[in-house]
């Protein structure tokens, strides 16, 4: 099959989200959230948090799947090289650069000059994988690169309350808040802080979702998020080079046996 080892890379890839996800929701389920409320007579600052940290293993769980994503275009990029005849050429990688200049110098270092015209074309031109024209791409090369130093470490979490009233008792006002997601912060994830004494009602627990943390490039985003956008980016690029290349390359693949 054409391209197996980066789709194999990719359907990894898609296993570790799956298991990321499941991890997640089992955390949040067994673990549950809390809710604090701290009044000094003139505010009340209300915070929210989960009670246990995060198991250690989520972190590596991302980690691995970005670094599946990334690797499967390596290998995309050496079968493309050699499926245009050069199958003994060394040192092929996909190329990345953090501006025009430097991508297209990769481009030419990386060897990919040497795919079928059609797919070196889209290679340099529309998927041109640098910081300015594609940054989705730039990103997923600099998460793998803060994953290889070890500093993909804390995926940290984000709490979101759904459908939760804060009332005040000196005014009695009701306020309703149908969904606020919240950054950690010193321990905690603050809410806000109001005027006078307040009590919280809350319709759910609040849940627990992954951000990238303050080491990635990422830093904030949303991880479930970019990693499903790495994957769809990943899974189109090797679509279309198969779409791009030459028939009687494909069936002669295609039909080569094991």
């Amino acid at each position: 099959m054409i391209f197996e080892e980066s789709k194999l890379k990719l359907e990894r890839a898609q296993e570790l989200i799956d298991e990321l996800d499941a991890v997640v929701r089992r955390y949040a389920q067994e673990v549950g959230g809390y809710i604090k409320k701290e009044y000094d007579g003139i505010h009340t600052v209300i915070k929210v948090g989960m009670t246990q940290p995060l198991p250690k293993k989520v972190a590596l769980i991302a980690g691995d799947a970005i670094h599946n994503i990334r690797s499967s275009l390596d290998f995309l990029a050496v079968e493309c090289v050699r499926l245009a005849g050069h199958p003994d050429e060394k040192k092929v990688y996909f190329a990345f650069g953090e501006n025009e200049t430097k991508f297209r110098q990769q481009f030419k270092e990386k060897k990919l000059r040497l795919c079928h015209p059609e797919i070196a074309k889209y290679l340099e031109h529309e998927v041109c994988a640098h910081k300015d024209q594609n940054p989705l791409l730039w990103a997923l090369h600099q998460s793998d690169i803060s994953d290889k130093h070890g500093k993909i470490n804390p995926v940290f979490q984000a709490t979101i309350l759904e459908d939760f009233h804060v009332i005040n008792k000196i005014s009695n006002i009701h306020v309703h808040f149908s969904r606020l997601s919240y950054d950690e912060e010193n321990g905690g994830f603050v809410v806000g802080k109001m005027v006078g004494e307040v009590e919280v009602e809350l319709k759910k627990q609040p849940f627990c979702y992954l951000l990238f943390g303050p080491n990635d490039y990422l830093h904030g985003k949303d991880v479930k998020e970019y990693l499903e956008k790495f994957l769809k980016a990943a899974k189109d690029i090797v679509d279309k080079c198969e779409e791009l290349m030459p028939d009687s390359v494909k069936q002669l693949e295609n039909g080569a046996p094991e």
